[in-house]
């Protein structure tokens, strides 16, 4: 091979757009509080990519998004995320306090 072709092959190496490996789909859970009116309930399981399921979940995160943050992969801790939403002072506690409030402001209802 000429030291033109390795250049040449060298160069649209560089141009060719870089590829991303897909996002492997995971088995999510809402460890939330249950929305009204079904929108979302507590310990629903979710699967595909984050990306999938958070726009699955969009009207809800729409809403509130702290929902976002309480939906965690079942095979990272799941028991560990139920015990730090329900710890006060944790992180999970305040999202699922946020959660509850945005229910509360709506009076219970969080169609809109």
């Amino acid at each position: 091979m000429s030291n033109e072709t390795k250049a040449a092959e060298a160069k649209a190496a560089k141009q060719a757009p870089a590829t991303k490996k897909p996002e492997p789909a995971e088995t999510f859970a809402y460890i939330g509080p249950s929305l009204p009116g079904g929108m979302l309930k507590q310990n629903t399981i979710l699967h595909g990519t984050r990306a999938a399921v958070e726009e699955h979940c969009k009207a809800a995160i729409d809403l509130c998004p702290a929902v976002a943050k309480l939906i965690v992969p079942t095979d990272k801790n799941l028991q560990q995320a139920r015990n730090n939403a329900q710890t006060s002072g944790n992180y999970l506690h305040k999202c699922c306090g946020e959660v509850a409030a945005a229910i509360k402001a709506k009076g219970g209802q969080l169609n809109g």
